[in-house]
């Protein structure tokens, strides 16, 4: 509810969420409604709600599921990494990476789209945590970060480095 986050604490978000990832019941779909902060920052990933179990991801939370999903796949850990970046990306732009009223078009630009570049939409996003980003968010389940364990490791490296990486810090006018 109170995105757009500074990338230091959206990066500590997606590293609880990711470390869940493996006893995590349900869908494998993450979006920012099923994750819970408490006040003392500890992130606890909720089960999915009982529509989400009735209902492919797909039609529920277009704005979080992954290209093989929507092709009609079989996901793996793989996408629910792809539905993380997603949420990470909604965490440091205030928005996910493809939005419209029309959920087709959404679904779309999963599959077709190009991938957003998330400097242009937010402010001080380290380039560590940008190409992360970038690659949780391939088409292909193959070029993406594989593991939850990789993508803690690539975050943690990455909030390691914020201090002295180069980072963009332009953000469009709204």
């Amino acid at each position: 509810k109170r995105s757009p986050l500074e990338p230091a604490q959206a990066a500590k978000i997606s590293i609880q969420v990711a470390q869940q990832l493996g006893s995590a019941a349900g869908s494998l779909l993450i979006h920012p409604g099923r994750i819970l902060i408490s006040k003392d920052g500890s992130v606890k990933l909720l089960p999915p709600a009982a529509e989400e179990l009735s209902l492919p991801a797909v039609v529920e939370y277009p704005a979080y599921a992954s290209p093989e999903e929507i092709r009609g796949g079989h996901p793996d850990v793989r996408s629910a990494l792809y539905s993380l970046g997603c949420t990470l990306f909604e965490l440091l732009a205030g928005e996910p990476p493809y939005s419209s009223s029309d959920p087709k078009k959404v679904l779309h630009a999963h599959v077709e789209g190009d991938v957003p570049d998330v400097r242009e939409r937010a402010s001080g996003v380290p380039d560590t945590l940008a190409e992360a980003l970038r690659e949780l968010l391939a088409k292909d389940p193959e070029l993406r970060i594989q593991t939850p364990e990789e993508l803690v490791r690539r975050l943690k490296q990455g909030l390691a480095g914020a201090g002295s990486a180069p980072h963009h810090t332009s953000r469009p006018p709204s």
